[in-house]
């Protein structure tokens, strides 16, 4: 059951991380949590039951917003036992996600997946201070397109996203110093900026289709940027017989008429 766990988990953390979203998203109605376990629920039945009412009431808002039709297919559900379910959320709301880095974030994230999805099938990570090195001499900014052509669960790409990130909030508020930028990441103009570099420059490549949406969903946690992430087979491209062959191209003219280099003789 280890890998029906493990994707009741990764739901279970992007129902928190909608929730804590749920803030900035415009709305007539004022913000209330509903990722939270009082002290009383957790050790009774009938406070069981509630949490998990209410939680799985929050995964189904959850796949119903338009912003996640490329994570989930609407068929997924929580099927943990109400007293497991009260457990875990309890563990995963003493953390706020938004505001933890993307470098511990990610740690998690990719420590979850490896563990799960990756050794098993003999695949590793590149470690992150590997990835970082790479990022800062890359230097991506607002212009540059990047393909990772064998994601895994993301972490290039989210380390690449957050760089570009820090550079959009210098630009957004100049005046800010660093300690102050920090706190400006996840406003609501610097992170719809961010969720437009990554949807028009960012792009992710995959032959696993478990590891395809887990790099969605890591991507969404960092932004946003999920809907260039395919399942396909890099080294027989464009042949091959992965499912979203036929989109990688669309996609990347629509990338190219969004950006600098639209007029160029490719």
């Amino acid at each position: 059951m280890k890998k029906d766990a493990f994707w009741e988990l990764l739901n279970l953390i992007f129902c928190k991380l909608y929730d804590e979203k749920r803030r900035f998203m415009a709305s007539t109605e004022s913000y209330r949590r509903k990722f939270w376990v009082g002290v009383k629920e957790l050790n009774t039945p009938e406070g069981q039951k509630a949490v998990a009412t209410r939680i799985k009431n929050l995964f189904e808002e959850l796949k119903a917003n338009g912003l996640y039709s490329d994570v989930f297919d609407g068929s997924e559900i929580l099927k943990s036992s109400d007293r497991g379910l009260a457990f875990v959320a309890s563990e995963l709301s003493k953390y706020s996600f938004l505001d933890a880095t993307v470098d511990v974030k990610g740690t998690a994230y990719e420590t979850i997946v490896s563990n799960t999805l990756k050794q098993e099938a003999g695949q590793f990570f590149t470690p992150r201070n590997i990835i970082k090195c790479m990022v800062e001499m890359l230097d991506p900014d607002v212009d540059t397109r990047i393909l990772d052509p064998a994601c895994g669960s993301g972490g290039f790409l989210v380390m690449a996203l957050d760089h570009v990130r820090k550079k959009i909030a210098k630009r957004c508020f100049p005046e800010d110093d660093d300690l102050h930028l920090a706190e400006r990441n996840n406003t609501p103009q610097v992170n719809e900026l961010v969720r437009e570099y990554a949807e028009t420059k960012i792009f992710g490549f995959d032959f696993d289709i478990d590891l395809k949406k887990a790099s969605r969903m890591n991507m969404v946690m960092s932004g946003d940027g999920h809907a260039n992430i395919f399942n396909i087979n890099s080294l027989e491209y464009p042949n091959g017989s992965k499912p979203d062959v036929p989109k990688v191209g669309e996609k990347v003219k629509w990338s190219i008429m969004k950006s600098k280099d639209k007029n160029y003789s490719f």
